[in-house]
């Protein structure tokens, strides 16, 4: 199993060929996908009775294999409700193959998942535990990918179907090692102008590169949009996954920029979301605050 997801990492870019005469499946009924997502959804919430600032979790296009998780148990842990958005087996995409097929852009492209982050929202909504005001996303990878695309307006199949539009609820968006192509880079113009983000790169990343993402930072810098930017130098994709999570990152695994990482989007949430506990945190002299100076792009 580890020898073959190690070949199924090295072979994507000439499996998208294999793969070019599958066709991707129709989008599901907002009902059926609202339905799917409660069932395969992971949602933690903190002790208490709320209302608490919410961040949703978009894995990478290998799915949910625990990187997310970890990162769920962390925030719940800092006073925020963390929901684990649950795009592939949502889909019964489960097999090595149909994340191959995801990876190499042929199954489950962003507009169709962004619609997973409009459906995550309203379901939020009505738990009853959520400040609606105070809405975050993290997007790894392709989940990165998604986020930007749900940023710009993505709303493919949910216009008609779901009462409010996720976008307005939220405030504060983190992309890591995002694909800054095609669907990402469309909607810029319609970038909500109360919306900050912070985006981090790896800048050694030989699966997507950092250039278009380096230029949509940069253009949407000068229209005046919040956009921290931090490349971690010859970091490569998947820098922050640790081995034991998913097989294949043994050589991608950089502990200090994945440390860095885990800092960063925690003093950005806490900057953008402020969930209570962090405030208690500051006023005991226990903040967890980490200062940013890197405000720019590197």
């Amino acid at each position: 199993m580890h020898r073959l997801r190690l070949l199924l990492l090295g072979t994507l870019g000439s499996l998208a060929v294999a793969l070019s005469g599958c066709s991707a499946p129709a989008l599901l009924p907002v009902d059926d996908l609202t339905a799917r997502l409660g069932q395969h959804n992971r949602v933690l919430t903190p002790p208490g009775d709320g209302p608490f600032p919410a961040v949703l979790l978009l894995h990478t296009c290998y799915g949910n294999l625990g990187h997310v998780d970890v990162w769920a148990e962390r925030l719940r842990s800092h006073g925020y409700v963390a929901v684990v958005v649950n795009s592939m087996q949502a889909r019964g995409l489960d097999g090595h193959f149909d994340r191959l097929s995801v990876c190499a852009g042929r199954t489950l492209r962003s507009p169709d998942r962004a619609r997973d982050i409009h459906v995550s929202i309203e379901r939020l909504r009505h738990s009853g535990k959520v400040d609606e005001q105070r809405i975050g996303i993290i997007g790894f990878s392709h989940g990165g990918w998604t986020a930007l695309d749900f940023v710009g307006g993505g709303r493919q199949g949910v216009s008609e179907d779901l009462a409010v539009d996720g976008l307005t609820r939220v405030k504060s968006v983190v992309v890591v090692y995002p694909y800054c192509g095609e669907e990402a880079v469309r909607g810029l113009a319609a970038w909500p102008r109360d919306l900050r983000m912070l985006m981090l790169l790896a800048g050694g990343d030989t699966t997507v590169g950092t250039a278009k993402c380096e230029s949509l930072a940069r253009t949407q810098r000068s229209r005046g949009h919040a956009l921290e930017v931090h490349i971690y130098p010859g970091a490569e994709h998947g820098y922050d996954i640790e081995p034991a999570l998913i097989f294949g990152y043994d050589r991608r695994y950089d502990e200090s920029a994945a440390r860095d990482t885990q800092e960063r989007i925690l003093a950005f949430l806490e900057g953008t979301l402020a969930p209570p506990i962090m405030h208690e945190r500051a006023a005991s002299g226990g903040s967890t605050h980490v200062q940013n100076s890197d405000r720019g792009m590197r």
